[in-house]
């Protein structure tokens, strides 16, 4: 479902709540049973001040609704820091989060954070969720606004596949390059492994 706002203006969580439900109440006249209802899209979700609370409400309505639907969200992973988003997290059904980089000056130049988030905090977070997480990766190669990008070199997947050792996600899901991003060029054998299986020297 996609929300229009005013120009720097982002819908309350009743605003969501309400349109929601009217989309599965659309969805259960029509008879059409949806596999999941997932937070995605434009921008990231888990920003939103009161993610926590909207997480509760559409668990709630999933509930009453379409029952055997699972709950998901996809994040890049750089607010796991705060503890109202990590628990919320913890009550979907699946989490598909980010890790682009084994090194901290690849996932700085992929990623482009704000200020203060590093690397190797958000692999602490990733840490914490105990393997209950689907990890999204995407492997580029190339030039980006005139710096070199890579993190399909040996010694970065070779980092990167130390850090899927310790936060053990079920799979690891390889994903193609994303449109839009000039430069950035993915590599070939892009594909979808588990997480059990991701072993260094593979």
């Amino acid at each position: 479902m996609t929300i229009k706002q005013g120009a720097g203006r982002i819908p309350s969580r009743q605003t969501l709540k309400e349109y929601l439900e009217s989309k599965l109440v659309e969805l259960k006249e029509s008879e059409i049973i949806p596999d999941s209802l997932t937070f995605a899209g434009n921008g990231e979700p888990t920003l939103h001040p009161y993610f926590d609370g909207i997480i509760i409400d559409t668990i709630a309505l999933r509930d009453q609704y379409f029952p055997e639907a699972m709950v998901t969200v996809l994040t890049n992973s750089t607010t796991l820091n705060r503890p109202e988003v990590s628990e919320a997290l913890k009550k979907i059904d699946q989490n598909i989060l980010k890790l682009d980089a084994g090194t901290e000056e690849t996932y700085q130049k992929i990623n482009q954070p704000r200020s203060g988030i590093r690397l190797a905090d958000i692999v602490e977070n990733l840490i914490r969720f105990d393997g209950n997480i689907i990890l999204q990766t995407l492997f580029v190669r190339g030039n980006y606004r005139g710096a070199s990008i890579d993190n399909t070199t040996e010694k970065e997947v070779k980092i990167w596949l130390n850090h899927i050792e310790k936060i053990k996600p079920a799979y690891v899901d390889d994903l193609p390059h994303r449109p839009g991003h000039t430069g950035r060029k993915p590599r070939k054998d892009t594909g979808r492994r588990t997480g059990k299986n991701c072993r260094p020297g593979q």
